[in-house]
Protein backbone atom coordinates (compact mmCIF):
# COMPACT_ATOMS: atom_id res chain seq x y z
CA UNK A 1 0.00 0.00 0.00
CA UNK A 2 1.34 3.40 -0.94
CA UNK A 3 1.48 6.25 1.57
CA UNK A 4 -1.07 8.83 0.53
CA UNK A 5 -0.26 11.27 3.35
CA UNK A 6 2.16 13.19 1.12
CA UNK A 7 -0.43 14.51 -1.27
CA UNK A 8 -4.07 13.63 -1.74
CA UNK A 9 -6.66 15.25 -3.87
CA UNK A 10 -9.84 14.82 -1.89
CA UNK A 11 -13.08 15.36 -3.75
CA UNK A 12 -16.12 15.95 -1.64
CA UNK A 13 -19.50 15.64 -3.31
CA UNK A 14 -22.12 17.05 -1.01
CA UNK A 15 -25.55 15.57 -0.50
CA UNK A 16 -27.00 18.42 -2.55
CA UNK A 17 -24.90 17.36 -5.54
CA UNK A 18 -22.49 20.29 -5.28
CA UNK A 19 -18.83 19.39 -5.59
CA UNK A 20 -15.89 21.04 -3.87
CA UNK A 21 -12.25 19.95 -4.02
CA UNK A 22 -9.87 20.01 -1.09
CA UNK A 23 -6.11 19.71 -1.38
CA UNK A 24 -4.57 17.85 1.52
CA UNK A 25 -0.87 18.36 2.21
CA UNK A 26 0.12 16.24 5.19
CA UNK A 27 -2.17 17.47 7.94
CA UNK A 28 -2.74 20.91 6.38
CA UNK A 29 -6.11 21.25 4.67
CA UNK A 30 -6.45 24.04 2.13
CA UNK A 31 -10.09 24.95 1.60
CA UNK A 32 -13.25 24.31 3.58
CA UNK A 33 -16.22 22.26 2.36
CA UNK A 34 -19.70 23.70 2.62
CA UNK A 35 -21.68 22.36 5.52
CA UNK A 36 -23.65 19.18 4.85
CA UNK A 37 -24.76 16.15 6.80
CA UNK A 38 -22.99 13.73 4.49
CA UNK A 39 -20.40 13.93 1.73
CA UNK A 40 -19.20 11.53 -0.94
CA UNK A 41 -15.46 10.91 -1.02
CA UNK A 42 -13.57 9.70 -4.07
CA UNK A 43 -10.03 8.57 -4.79
CA UNK A 44 -8.44 7.80 -8.13
CA UNK A 45 -6.39 4.60 -8.18
CA UNK A 46 -3.36 6.67 -9.25
CA UNK A 47 -3.52 8.34 -5.83
CA UNK A 48 -3.18 5.05 -3.95
CA UNK A 49 -1.09 2.86 -6.27
CA UNK A 50 1.63 3.21 -8.89
CA UNK A 51 -0.17 0.80 -11.22
CA UNK A 52 -0.92 2.77 -14.39
CA UNK A 53 -3.96 0.71 -15.38
CA UNK A 54 -5.11 -0.64 -12.03
CA UNK A 55 -8.24 -2.76 -11.99
CA UNK A 56 -10.23 -3.09 -8.80
CA UNK A 57 -11.10 -6.80 -8.74
CA UNK A 58 -8.43 -8.02 -11.14
CA UNK A 59 -5.43 -6.89 -9.17
CA UNK A 60 -5.59 -4.06 -6.66
CA UNK A 61 -8.35 -5.31 -4.34
CA UNK A 62 -7.62 -8.98 -5.04
CA UNK A 63 -7.40 -11.50 -7.86
CA UNK A 64 -10.74 -12.91 -8.95
CA UNK A 65 -14.14 -11.36 -8.33
CA UNK A 66 -15.06 -13.52 -5.34
CA UNK A 67 -11.64 -12.96 -3.72
CA UNK A 68 -11.91 -9.19 -3.98
CA UNK A 69 -12.24 -6.86 -0.96
CA UNK A 70 -11.73 -3.12 -0.38
CA UNK A 71 -9.51 -4.01 2.61
CA UNK A 72 -7.16 -6.25 0.64
CA UNK A 73 -4.24 -3.83 1.17
CA UNK A 74 -4.60 -3.71 4.96
CA UNK A 75 -3.56 -6.23 7.61
CA UNK A 76 -4.28 -6.48 11.33
CA UNK A 77 -1.76 -6.96 14.14
CA UNK A 78 -1.56 -10.67 13.34
CA UNK A 79 -0.87 -10.13 9.65
CA UNK A 80 -4.38 -11.11 8.53
CA UNK A 81 -6.14 -9.17 5.78
CA UNK A 82 -8.82 -6.86 7.17
CA UNK A 83 -12.17 -7.50 5.50
CA UNK A 84 -13.86 -4.16 4.88
CA UNK A 85 -16.22 -4.69 1.97
CA UNK A 86 -16.36 -7.49 -0.64
CA UNK A 87 -18.14 -6.99 -3.98
CA UNK A 88 -21.82 -7.49 -4.69
CA UNK A 89 -21.93 -7.18 -8.47
CA UNK A 90 -20.13 -5.68 -11.47
CA UNK A 91 -21.55 -4.37 -14.74
CA UNK A 92 -19.34 -4.41 -17.86
CA UNK A 93 -20.27 -2.13 -20.75
CA UNK A 94 -18.64 -4.37 -23.39
CA UNK A 95 -21.78 -6.48 -23.67
CA UNK A 96 -20.82 -8.91 -20.91
CA UNK A 97 -23.35 -7.35 -18.56
CA UNK A 98 -23.57 -8.41 -14.92
CA UNK A 99 -21.15 -10.49 -12.87
CA UNK A 100 -22.55 -11.26 -9.42
CA UNK A 101 -20.78 -12.56 -6.32
CA UNK A 102 -21.39 -16.17 -5.33
CA UNK A 103 -22.00 -14.97 -1.76
CA UNK A 104 -25.21 -13.20 -2.84
CA UNK A 105 -27.35 -15.59 -4.92
CA UNK A 106 -30.37 -13.28 -4.56
CA UNK A 107 -28.61 -10.56 -6.63
CA UNK A 108 -29.00 -10.74 -10.42
CA UNK A 109 -28.40 -7.09 -11.36
CA UNK A 110 -32.03 -6.15 -11.87
CA UNK A 111 -31.87 -4.37 -8.51
CA UNK A 112 -29.73 -1.61 -10.10
CA UNK A 113 -30.77 1.12 -12.51
CA UNK A 114 -28.34 0.73 -15.44
CA UNK A 115 -29.59 3.65 -17.55
CA UNK A 116 -26.24 5.50 -17.45
CA UNK A 117 -24.04 2.38 -17.66
CA UNK A 118 -22.74 2.73 -21.23
CA UNK A 119 -19.30 3.23 -22.75
CA UNK A 120 -20.60 6.49 -24.21
CA UNK A 121 -20.88 7.99 -20.71
CA UNK A 122 -17.98 9.14 -18.56
CA UNK A 123 -20.24 10.10 -15.65
CA UNK A 124 -23.71 9.36 -14.43
CA UNK A 125 -25.80 8.18 -11.53
CA UNK A 126 -27.00 4.88 -10.12
CA UNK A 127 -29.74 3.64 -7.82
CA UNK A 128 -30.29 0.36 -6.02
CA UNK A 129 -33.59 -1.19 -4.96
CA UNK A 130 -33.14 -4.38 -2.91
CA UNK A 131 -35.97 -6.84 -3.56
CA UNK A 132 -35.00 -9.65 -1.21
CA UNK A 133 -34.45 -9.70 2.54
CA UNK A 134 -30.97 -11.18 2.00
CA UNK A 135 -29.84 -8.46 -0.43
CA UNK A 136 -26.83 -6.59 1.01
CA UNK A 137 -26.46 -2.83 1.28
CA UNK A 138 -24.04 -0.80 -0.84
CA UNK A 139 -21.14 1.01 0.86
CA UNK A 140 -18.61 1.51 -1.96
CA UNK A 141 -18.73 1.76 -5.73
CA UNK A 142 -15.97 1.84 -8.35
CA UNK A 143 -16.03 3.27 -11.88
CA UNK A 144 -13.32 2.26 -14.36
CA UNK A 145 -12.68 3.73 -17.79
CA UNK A 146 -9.79 3.98 -20.23
CA UNK A 147 -6.27 3.02 -19.18
CA UNK A 148 -5.89 5.29 -16.15
CA UNK A 149 -7.28 2.92 -13.55
CA UNK A 150 -10.45 3.35 -11.53
CA UNK A 151 -12.18 5.78 -9.19
CA UNK A 152 -13.42 4.65 -5.75
CA UNK A 153 -16.44 6.31 -4.11
CA UNK A 154 -17.98 6.15 -0.63
CA UNK A 155 -20.13 8.38 1.57
CA UNK A 156 -19.35 9.48 5.14
CA UNK A 157 -20.77 11.89 7.67
CA UNK A 158 -19.50 15.42 7.10
CA UNK A 159 -17.94 15.49 10.58
CA UNK A 160 -15.50 12.75 9.54
CA UNK A 161 -13.88 15.13 7.03
CA UNK A 162 -13.35 17.90 9.58
CA UNK A 163 -10.34 18.33 11.88
CA UNK A 164 -9.99 15.27 14.10
CA UNK A 165 -12.26 13.15 11.90
CA UNK A 166 -11.29 9.78 10.47
CA UNK A 167 -11.10 11.22 6.93
CA UNK A 168 -9.57 14.62 7.71
CA UNK A 169 -6.09 14.06 6.28
CA UNK A 170 -5.87 10.60 4.70
CA UNK A 171 -8.73 8.88 2.90
CA UNK A 172 -7.24 5.47 2.17
CA UNK A 173 -7.09 4.16 5.74
CA UNK A 174 -9.08 1.53 7.64
CA UNK A 175 -10.46 4.26 9.91
CA UNK A 176 -11.81 6.36 7.04
CA UNK A 177 -13.05 3.47 4.91
CA UNK A 178 -14.84 1.92 7.88
CA UNK A 179 -16.94 5.09 8.19
CA UNK A 180 -18.63 4.41 4.84
CA UNK A 181 -22.41 4.71 5.04
CA UNK A 182 -24.91 2.33 3.46
CA UNK A 183 -26.53 4.09 0.49
CA UNK A 184 -29.05 3.23 -2.23
CA UNK A 185 -28.00 5.79 -4.85
CA UNK A 186 -25.05 7.88 -5.93
CA UNK A 187 -23.08 9.50 -8.73
CA UNK A 188 -20.01 8.21 -10.55
CA UNK A 189 -17.38 9.42 -13.00
CA UNK A 190 -14.34 7.79 -14.56
CA UNK A 191 -10.79 8.97 -13.75
CA UNK A 192 -9.23 11.41 -16.25
CA UNK A 193 -6.71 10.25 -18.83
CA UNK A 194 -3.34 11.91 -19.44
CA UNK A 195 -5.03 14.67 -21.44
CA UNK A 196 -7.43 15.42 -18.61
CA UNK A 197 -10.43 13.98 -20.45
CA UNK A 198 -12.80 11.48 -18.86
CA UNK A 199 -12.96 8.21 -20.85
CA UNK A 200 -16.14 6.23 -21.31
CA UNK A 201 -17.20 3.77 -18.62
CA UNK A 202 -15.61 0.32 -18.83
CA UNK A 203 -17.28 -1.18 -15.78
CA UNK A 204 -18.84 -0.25 -12.45
CA UNK A 205 -18.58 -2.41 -9.32
CA UNK A 206 -20.67 -2.25 -6.15
CA UNK A 207 -19.33 -3.36 -2.75
CA UNK A 208 -21.40 -4.52 0.18
CA UNK A 209 -22.24 -3.51 3.73
CA UNK A 210 -19.94 -5.91 5.58
CA UNK A 211 -18.25 -4.11 8.44
CA UNK A 212 -14.47 -4.36 8.97
CA UNK A 213 -13.18 -6.96 11.38
CA UNK A 214 -11.90 -5.69 14.71
CA UNK A 215 -8.14 -5.32 14.89
CA UNK A 216 -7.24 -7.73 17.71
CA UNK A 217 -5.16 -6.66 20.67
CA UNK A 218 -2.30 -9.09 21.43
CA UNK A 219 -3.18 -11.28 24.42
CA UNK A 220 -0.73 -10.79 27.33
CA UNK A 221 1.47 -13.83 28.00
CA UNK A 222 1.79 -13.02 31.70
CA UNK A 223 -0.95 -12.21 34.24
CA UNK A 224 -1.71 -8.60 35.00
CA UNK A 225 -0.24 -7.44 38.36
CA UNK A 226 -3.70 -7.07 39.88
CA UNK A 227 -4.58 -10.66 38.92
CA UNK A 228 -1.39 -11.96 40.52
CA UNK A 229 -2.12 -10.10 43.76
CA UNK A 230 -5.65 -11.50 43.81
CA UNK A 231 -4.33 -15.06 43.48
CA UNK A 232 -1.91 -14.50 46.38
CA UNK A 233 -4.71 -13.16 48.59
CA UNK A 234 -6.93 -16.15 47.79
CA UNK A 235 -4.06 -18.53 48.58
CA UNK A 236 -3.40 -16.82 51.90
CA UNK A 237 -7.10 -16.98 52.82
CA UNK A 238 -7.27 -20.71 52.07
CA UNK A 239 -4.19 -21.33 54.22
CA UNK A 240 -5.69 -19.33 57.09
CA UNK A 241 -8.94 -21.29 57.22
CA UNK A 242 -7.40 -24.74 56.61
CA UNK A 243 -7.53 -26.76 59.89
CA UNK A 244 -4.19 -27.61 61.43
CA UNK A 245 -3.23 -31.26 61.70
Amino acid sequence: MKNTDLRLRKKLTQATGLVSSILVLGSIVVGTPKSAQAVVLSLDSTEITTQTNANDCSGFFGQGFDNCDIGNNFTDNNGNTIEISPPIAKFDTDGTGWTTALAYPSIDGSEFDTTDFTNANSSGSWSYTPDDTTDPGVRFWVAKGGNQGFRLFWEVEDAETQAGGACATNLFTVDCLSKAKIVNSGNWSTPPNRNGNLPGLSHITFYNSKQPTDIPTPIPTTPEPASGISLLLVGALVSAVRPKK
